[in-house]
């Protein structure tokens, strides 16, 4: 798998022809998709960058000792901040929580999704 994934495609990228790893190039695709409006290409691009995401912050802190690491900055104003990332939307006064969010953490916990209860119990 690690063969296959790695193995170097000819893409072209800001009109330049260039030899990227095949892993890379489809992240590129799916984004790309994702910018467009495909739901789902967004959604599996979330989940692959959500893993490299974990690797990365496992690796670092099975190498750093003794540091503190500020993940984020302050948010003074979380609903703004959820609204801009475009995880909650208002609605007359209300906010909701986005379906695909609440879909992708269903996904992230498999023991939570394979349960038979209705989703708005899993809540």
């Amino acid at each position: 798998m690690a063969k296959a994934v790695n193995r170097m495609v000819a893409v072209t990228l800001d009109g330049v022809r260039q030899n990227i790893p095949i892993g890379e190039a489809i992240v590129m695709k799916l984004a790309e998709k994702g910018l467009g409006g495909n739901t789902v290409a967004a959604r599996e691009f979330f989940k692959i960058k959500e893993k490299v995401a974990a690797e990365e912050n496992a690796a670092e802190e099975r190498t750093t000792i003794g540091s503190i690491r500020l993940l984020a900055p302050i948010i003074t104003d979380c609903d703004d901040a959820l609204e801009k990332l475009k995880i909650v939307e208002s609605i007359r006064g209300h906010r909701r929580i986005h379906s695909w969010v609440v879909e992708a953490a269903l996904a992230r916990d498999g023991g939570l999704a394979s349960t038979k209860m209705p989703v708005a119990n899993r809540l």
